[in-house]
């Protein structure tokens, strides 16, 4: 029988006696996941795969690469992980999430730059950020032109691209001394002498 109903059976033996006995079919609601998915990561995150299905109500078992995988809230290692679930009823479903790892973002090396007194330096020319979304601080406080610093200190750069993923990077300057000549001063010489008197 694959109709949900009420399903009677009678049985009657040889001397007329009989008996009834009835069977409720009810028709369990299968799980319904939703489609696979995948998604992507930057280097060194990780992923909760369980906030990506609804599984309440429901026994589920994360796997990778054939074997139970533990930590389905933290998962770090691109590949395919599978979800397995059955409901209270026994029905059951799979879903499939295809994890990526994001290439790293890399500004570079920090920099240092010597700056004289009264000049100014543009910390921008220094990295690449086409592209990325950029914040400069110094002391934890933003830098309202970055183009033109004139102050001493450790300045922070801080780079993000688009998939979330970003990079540090430090450009110390440090002010450089001013020279001290002394005073302007002036020298006379007899005619063909070049000793100064």
């Amino acid at each position: 029988a694959s109709a949900p109903g009420i399903y009677e059976v009678t049985e009657q033996d040889p001397g007329g006696c009989s008996d009834v006995a009835s069977v409720t079919l009810n028709i369990a609601a299968a799980p319904a996941l939703g489609p696979d998915q995948s998604a992507s990561i930057c280097p060194g995150a990780s992923l909760d795969l369980t906030a990506l299905y609804n599984t309440t109500g429901m026994v589920a078992n994360w796997s990778f690469g054939g074997s139970p995988f533990a930590t389905p809230a933290s998962a770090v290692v691109a590949g395919v992980y599978t979800l397995d679930v059955t409901s209270a009823g026994g029905c059951a479903d799979q879903a499939q999430v295809t994890l990526t790892e994001q290439a790293a973002l890399s500004l570079g090396a920090d920099q240092s730059v010597d700056l004289c007194s009264g000049a100014s330096a543009d910390l921008t020319s220094l990295y690449s950020t086409t592209g990325l979304t950029t914040t400069w601080t110094l002391s934890g406080a933003p830098v309202a032109d970055p183009t033109a610093v004139n102050a001493a200190g450790t300045y922070q750069l801080q780079a993000s691209n688009s998939s979330g993923c970003s990079d540090i990077a430090l450009v110390t300057v440090i002010l450089a001394a001013t020279p001290a000549l002394g005073p302007d001063q002036s020298a006379s010489i007899c005619p063909g002498s070049t000793q100064v008197s």
